[in-house]
């Protein structure tokens, strides 16, 4: 890509995984560009949310089924429904969809490893 007159701009996302963007070398990113802003819970925080009705073990997946059987997992749901999904490492395209469409979500990842999201049907 570079004798084709792109640029990379690389960052670590975490868990040993990183980001490599190509622009035209005229179109430079900013480098100090903020990340995307994760989803917010608007749920009041006197209201507990349900308790999932299903779990989803991704773990073992490869990309990028974990993402789609959880997003399957997810539409599957009535409105205010919660699932739990294991995922093998954080799911920052998946996070980015379930805000797209609407939903919420809380996730951290365990001390084994793995990635742990409670989402909510939005």
């Amino acid at each position: 890509l570079g004798n084709l007159g792109f640029e990379p701009a690389a960052r670590e996302i975490g868990n040993g995984d990183w980001e490599v963007i190509f622009t035209p070398a005229d179109q430079q990113p900013d480098p100090v560009a903020p990340e995307p802003a994760p989803a917010v819970d608007r749920t009041p925080a006197s209201e507990t949310w349900p308790a999932p009705v299903v779990e989803l073990d991704n773990r073992d997946l490869e990309p990028p089924e974990p993402l789609v059987r959880t997003l399957e997992g997810v539409e599957a749901l009535s409105p205010g429904q919660t699932l739990v999904a294991l995922l093998p490492r954080e799911p920052i395209f998946l996070l980015e969809e379930l805000q797209a469409r609407g939903h919420l979500w809380r996730g951290a990842l365990e001390p084994d490893g793995h990635y742990r999201v409670v989402i909510r049907r939005g």
